[in-house]
């Protein structure tokens, strides 16, 4: 017997096997069997099955490791900005409970940062720093300026300074990832 007409008695003593009704079919090719065969084979299952399993206990055991970043995204329709925008600010006053909520706190100016510091003390607390901390070049002890009440340039200028910053605040805690 050639190697073509082995396959093909193997195929169809596996497709009898796996009861699948052979008359109800029209006849298959070789191609067609053999992607059938690997189709209903349940040692292929299994090993997919354990493959997805490993892959998800691995993303689980890594996850604490990792940062976590809480994002969220809204739509608010409307024609005065003061509304769309103050409607979706959810100022709050920030708490001692806080502190064993989050692992690093970010101050935009040194008010805050003395405020944040004065209610930590005594307690095992998170990193506190200054946004700007993290924005490569900036002076020491710089603040994130207020733009409110200036030009229409000085909130560019203020989303600058703070998408740079958040970059380099990535840049660190991919930095801290990397080395646990």
């Amino acid at each position: 017997m050639n190697l073509v007409a082995c396959l093909r008695a193997s195929l169809l003593g596996a497709l009898l096997a796996a009861s699948i009704p052979v008359v109800a079919q029209a006849k298959l090719t070789l191609e067609q069997a053999v992607t059938v065969a690997l189709e209903k084979n349940p040692v292929r299952k299994a090993a997919a099955f354990q493959q997805r399993a490993a892959y998800a206990d691995l993303k689980l055991s890594r996850a604490p490791l990792l940062p976590h970043i809480g994002f969220s995204e809204t739509y608010q329709d409307g024609n005065d900005p003061v509304y769309v925008f103050g409607s979706k600010l959810r100022q709050q006053r920030f708490t001692t409970a806080d502190f064993d909520r989050f692992d690093l706190i970010l101050a935009m100016d040194l008010d805050n940062l003395a405020h944040l510091r004065t209610i930590a003390k005594g307690r095992a607390q998170p990193a506190i720093h200054l946004l700007r901390e993290f924005e490569p070049g900036a002076p020491d002890g710089a603040e994130v300026p207020d733009p409110y009440g200036g030009l229409g340039t000085d909130f560019d200028r203020v989303l600058d300074i703070c998408e740079r910053a958040c970059r380099g605040l990535l840049d660190h805690v991919r930095g801290d990832a990397d080395r646990s």
